[in-house]
């Protein structure tokens, strides 16, 4: 099984192999309930992935594995992991939902997705909102931003740059 990451955007490495040590933590910790042999992680400042390698006497469907681990996946601030490569291969299937309301979008999302996921043959369904990625509105105060010396553009970009803990 691979475990690909979706990292939110470039980090450090050291950030990038917090994620990917936390996820291993969880793995080794259910390493008999999930049947599990051994995890590879590879890991660079943008992408990583790990192998999840499953015991050979291991019984059971492995969607039924795959939805075990998954529902119990740690919560990630860097990331957002998933089952598969993720790479845009033929596997995959994205669909957005574009709007001005936040609370609007969260509650299509939340009827929709129950409905694709009872479809035969589709797995891994989530939204962006249980994959803990979220959304920040920031308003600048332009005059007290120059007051300080500052552009917007420099604000900005500081907030873009910011780490959130």
């Amino acid at each position: 099984i691979f475990i690909n990451y979706r990292l939110h955007t470039q980090y450090s490495l050291a950030e990038v192999e917090n994620e990917v040590s936390i996820m291993e933590d969880y793995l080794y910790r259910n390493q008999e309930a999930f049947d599990i042999d051994a995890v590879y992680s590879y890991y660079t400042p943008n992408y990583a992935i790990s192998t999840v390698l499953l015991k050979p006497e291991r019984e059971g469907k492995l969607a039924d594995l795959m939805e075990k681990i998954r529902s119990d996946f740690p919560k990630m601030l860097r990331s957002q992991p998933q089952f598969g490569f993720g790479g845009g291969g033929g596997d995959q299937v994205r669909i957005t939902l574009s709007g001005n309301s936040t609370d609007v979008l969260q509650q299509l999302a939340t009827d929709i997705v129950p409905r694709i996921a009872g479809i035969e043959g589709f797995t891994d369904v989530q939204t962006e909102m249980d994959a803990g990625q979220f959304e920040l509105l920031i308003r600048i105060d332009r005059e007290r931003v120059h007051r300080l010396g500052l552009s917007s553009e420099d604000a900005a970009r500081s907030v873009a740059t910011a780490r959130l803990n």
